[in-house]
């Protein structure tokens, strides 16, 4: 059993380089032994207190808020403003302001405060693709943004983490971020880059107040290390653990283990800029070579499903009528003889005396990424496919990518950031994609830019991106492995954790410590 107390000392040391602060409204940690410190675990490490930089850990620690947030059904709903609405041009949408809320150091919210956030958020080069005409206050309790065209995802941008709403008093003469005051059920205390950052309560919360004093996060990118500080009783709350580890866990008294999906899966993605992955045939080819029921089953311990399309059938921008690329090893062999890829069973194929011969580049930091490389370096080979299997740190692969790697296993998000399905933009899009295969196909292109102009038409919006995802299919710029298990261990002397099914927020404010 864990002690759930942390000493000032040890406060100090986790407080590194970054600028304590004891706020209005927030309760600092004391010398006593008595604290209810809740100390989390998980893979990113925070690089920096501003949330347009990195306000994901922000986010889900309780220091930050949005306009709007992320249900427990994935769905948009209110957070710091009560409602909002686009008006009957499709461009002025207004969003109408809660009237109990204050920053951090005890100013309330207004109308001015909240366009000034949003406007500095907007005016930056990571939310270039929200075509913003204007941000201003709309008396005192409401905010109108006015887009330069109808922009249906916009609301969903107004819950990203850098859109969060952050106070006058948080910048420095220069306009840089000094010290973080916003609205959250926790306020910032301090932080130490790519180490931890530290929290503490705040009591004049408009929603559910704390029963903890605080928190401490912890950046631990490596997957062993996390799982070993859960068991060890270092942390109360371990996230994006192995499930290598599931068995240990339900094995002790003393922690307590949850498995649950998220909208996020594992693909390989092809590099269609080079050959032999610029021909459709190979790609499927490759597509049908892959055993995702071995995968899921074997490798994941049936923790998970084997992915049909980009979103898992919980989601509703998913298109049911998808035909799945099942294991077919017999078609992936035909399609590469007609691709001019031929040889004997069992060898490697060969076309115009050059081996089929590819490099699979992956990276460590998600669970499991490394194994499905080994698995597919067989199973490719299976039909013919003569495959190198590198892993590398994620910064590697973007230029690895533009050059000599012929194909990417990948963990993305594909809903959440943000909550609307023009994140197939972001997979597919050919000058505003995020990922890394090169596909270009000027049919999608156009739909995904209609789907982002058809503001209030759902039903339209709906069309639009089942046939993305069909035309997608059958091109196979990526072939979608299995969607994503979320493993999250807990101390037992902490209770009343819930899981969000986007990773929105670990909603710490409703965590009790015994």
């Amino acid at each position: 059993m864990t002690s759930n107390t942390l000493s000032r000392r040890g406060f100090a040391l986790a407080a590194g380089t970054g600028a304590a602060t004891a706020l209005a409204g927030c309760t600092a940690f004391g010398d006593g032994s008595d604290e209810r410190i809740v100390r989390v675990a998980s893979r990113l490490t925070p690089s920096s207190i501003d949330p347009i930089v990195d306000g994901t850990i922000l986010r889900r620690i309780g220091v930050i808020e949005s306009l709007l947030r992320i249900d427990f059904d994935a769905e948009l709903a209110p957070s710091l403003a009560n409602s909002w609405h686009v008006e009957d041009d499709d461009l002025t949408w207004v969003f109408e302001l809660r009237d109990d809320v204050q920053f951090h150091d005890g100013e309330p919210l207004d109308a001015a405060a909240a366009a000034t956030a949003l406007e500095r958020t907007f005016d930056d080069p990571t939310m270039a693709e929200v075509p913003i005409d204007s941000i201003r206050a709309d008396g005192e309790d409401a905010v109108e943004v006015r887009t330069e065209r109808p922009f249906a995802p916009l609301p969903a941008h107004v819950a990203r983490h850098e859109a969060a709403i952050v106070g006058p008093e948080s910048f420095d003469d220069e306009g840089d971020i000094e010290t973080l005051v916003a609205t959250g059920p926790f306020a910032f205390d301090s932080w130490e880059s790519g180490e931890r950052v530290t929290v503490t309560a705040n009591e004049e919360y408009h929603g559910t107040v704390p029963s903890i004093d605080g928190a401490v996060y912890e950046g631990v990118p490596d997957n062993q290390t996390r799982t070993l500080q859960v068991e060890n009783g270092d942390v109360e709350m371990g996230q994006v653990l192995p499930v290598s580890a599931v068995d240990r866990f339900e094995s002790a008294d003393d922690v307590d283990v949850e498995i649950y999906e998220i909208p996020r899966m594992r693909c390989v993605q092809f590099n269609n800029r080079f050959e032999p992955f610029d021909d459709q045939r190979v790609r499927l080819a490759a597509s049908y070579a892959i055993d995702r029921e071995a995968i899921a089953d074997d490798l994941l311990e049936g923790y998970v499903e084997p992915a049909i399309g980009p979103y898992p059938p919980t989601i509703e921008w998913a298109n049911d009528d998808l035909d799945p690329h099942r294991y077919q090893p017999d078609r992936a062999r035909e399609l590469l003889e007609e691709a001019g890829w031929t040889g004997e069973e069992g060898s490697v194929r060969q076309k115009d005396g050059d081996d089929l011969a590819i490099t699979i580049i992956t990276y460590p930091n998600r669970p499991a990424l490394p194994d499905i490389g080994e698995v597919l370096q067989d199973q490719l080979g299976n039909v013919g496919f003569d495959v190198d299997v590198e892993v590398l740190e994620v910064s590697a692969i973007h230029d690895r990518a533009e050059s000599d790697a012929d194909a990417i296993i990948w963990s993305a998000n594909v809903y959440g950031w943000p909550a609307d399905p023009d994140r197939l933009a972001y997979m597919y899009h050919s000058e505003e994609g995020g990922l890394h295969h090169g596909y270009e196909n000027s049919t999608v292109d156009e739909l995904l830019e209609e789907g982002r102009a058809a503001v209030g038409d759902r039903e339209r919006r709906t069309e639009i991106y089942d046939e993305v995802q069909a035309i997608t299919m059958a091109e196979a710029p990526i072939s979608f492995l299995t969607y994503y298990e979320m493993v999250v261990a807990t101390r037992s002397e902490l209770s009343g954790y819930d899981h969000h099914p986007t990773e929105y927020s670990f909603h710490l404010e409703r965590v009790e410590l015994q």
